[in-house]
């Protein structure tokens, strides 16, 4: 390689870093929002197929309460409830919250950890985001692309420098 390739790959490097800090949590919240609702019936199906169903009993249930500037104590319409249920011999306990009345006993699923269940068709709101994989993925990405624009003349560094600032 010659000195000009390797100065524009150190520089695409350098300029991937501080675009992939911004670009990450947007990518990961459109992740979160638009592509794992989709996968729900697939992470319901492999939750059922390992076996990671557990029964929860209803132990606890009260109204939450809502509290203004002053102190002031006043009840709202939804509703706590808490579960207790047996996995591996361990015993956990969940909460949700909602409108409705809760089931005396209910079918929670997971994912891989047991203390993260969710009821069958919010499974897909626990499934991991590996944030720290996509941040490196979007650097190697970013890096490949500005390099790919610098080494071929799309565009100069002077003019990458000017778009970043004016952000």
């Amino acid at each position: 390689m010659n000195t000009e390739t390797i100065t524009n790959l150190i520089l695409a490097f350098c300029f991937a870093v501080p675009i992939a800090i911004v670009i990450t949590p947007i990518f990961i919240y459109l992740k979160k929002v638009m592509y794992h609702p989709f996968l729900k019936k697939n992470f319901l199906d492999t939750a059922i197929k390992k076996g990671h169903i557990v029964k929860a009993k209803l132990i606890k249930e009260h109204y939450l309460n809502d509290y203004t500037q002053s102190g002031v104590v006043y009840p709202t319409d939804e509703k706590m409830g808490t579960y207790e249920y047996n996995y591996n011999g361990k015993t956990y306990r969940r909460r949700f919250v909602g409108f409705n009345e809760f089931a005396d006993e209910v079918n929670l699923y997971f994912i891989s950890n047991p203390a993260k269940t969710e009821f069958g068709d919010n499974i897909w709101t626990t499934a991991k985001n590996h944030w720290i994989r996509s941040f490196f993925l979007m650097i190697l990405l970013l890096t490949v692309i500005l390099w790919f624009i610098v080494t071929f003349k799309f565009i100069q560094w002077s003019d990458l420098e000017n778009m970043i600032n004016s952000i």
